[in-house]
């Protein structure tokens, strides 16, 4: 008898969990099991719709009220970039790069796996991980990145330097540099008078050596700050997300010290009630404080795009599509001039798990 109490627990639990998704379940439970939960086609009572009015409410306490979270509410947290949440975004971002002794467009191609996942630290403050798992393209032959560092004869008298100019931008595929980004952000973020909030969050980055061909990677241990600051209101979502890079360490030969930063900003705005339809963008701002040339350290994209969230075997899913274009270019090396970024982003809410 005393197995009964758990069991009616753990129907519960599966049940609230078959309402969030929208998956069909058979009867799992008694009827007094049953009646605890609320039913997915009836109309949520006045107080559920209240909570469900609420995008930026506190979900896990409005599951353990016995209301779901709306479709709208889930879109706004998997908006939010210190959601408690885990996502395993893939985004893939086609660029075309000119400038310098590029003449005409080549083409670079980089597909990133970037699981992200909060853990509470305690009840006031989160630990958001986000880790990149880059596989880089590139129009650039693979033996440049054995002639690193040597000298104009040491070059000359290289058996790959002939491949080199045959052939300089054969392609080279592989893994690139893996980076780590850990932020500390309150779990609730802070109300503002017209409704929204504003969330953040301060940490560090580190960015590993392990591209699988020098040409494709740093060669160096780097590491630097980082945060993140974010608007989430009712239509508009907006906010910064920088992080700076600075080398400690290398892992190969006579490789140049890292200063780099990237800055994304992002800019939505919600086209329909439920949340799903998003129009903005979402650039990168690179800055490479050691290139030599004042025109050479930033590129300095803008975009458009638009994003759409819906359920796919009950799991929240988000696709993206963005074309973006760098008003600000490299003026005399290879730098990005068009991008095109698409995003596929699974996401589970962090109190389901």
């Amino acid at each position: 008898m005393s197995k009964i109490p758990a069991i009616r627990r753990g129907a519960r639990t599966v049940l609230v969990l078959a309402s969030l998704f929208g998956v069909a379940h058979a009867d799992t439970g008694t009827a007094d099991t049953l009646a605890a939960t609320p039913s997915t086609d009836s109309a949520p009572s006045a107080d559920c719709a209240s909570m469900q009015a609420n995008l930026n409410a506190d979900l896990k306490a409005q599951m353990k009220a016995g209301c779901k979270p709306s479709d709208a509410q889930i879109a706004q947290l998997m908006n939010n970039p210190v959601g408690n949440l885990v996502m395993f975004p893939l985004q893939n971002d086609y660029t075309r790069v000119k400038g310098g002794v590029v003449d005409n467009y080549k083409d670079m191609n980089r597909t990133q796996f970037i699981p992200t996942f909060p853990v509470a630290l305690n009840d006031d403050w989160n630990l958001i991980n986000r880790i990149s798992f880059p596989i880089v393209s590139d129009p650039v032959n693979k033996h440049i990145g054995g002639l690193f560092g040597d000298t104009p004869l040491q070059i000359a008298q290289d058996p790959r330097t002939a491949s080199i100019i045959n052939d300089p931008y054969s392609r080279t595929t592989g893994l690139g540099d893996i980076t780590y980004v850990g932020l500390v952000s309150p779990s609730a973020g802070t109300k503002l008078s017209n409704g929204g909030v504003l969330v953040w969050g301060v940490g560090g980055t580190v960015m590993l050596p392990t591209a699988s061909q020098a040409v494709l990677g740093t060669g160096k241990y780097s590491a630097g700050p980082s945060a993140v600051l974010a608007y989430m209101g009712s239509k508009w979502i907006g906010g910064i997300f920088p992080q700076q890079w600075w080398s400690f360490a290398s892992s190969k030969k006579n490789r140049p010290n890292v200063n780099m930063t990237n800055i994304q900003y992002f800019i939505q705005r919600k086209l329909d009630e439920a949340g799903k339809w998003h129009i903005g963008m979402t650039p990168n701002i690179s800055i490479n404080w050691n290139a030599q040339g004042g025109g050479n350290k930033v590129n300095f994209p803008v975009g458009l795009g638009v994003n759409y969230t819906t359920k796919l075997a009950g799991i929240p899913i988000k696709y993206g599509f963005e074309v973006q274009y760098s008003v600000i270019q490299q003026s005399s090396i290879p730098g990005a001039r068009w991008n095109y970024r698409f995003v596929i982003l699974p996401a589970v809410p962090k109190f389901l798990l």
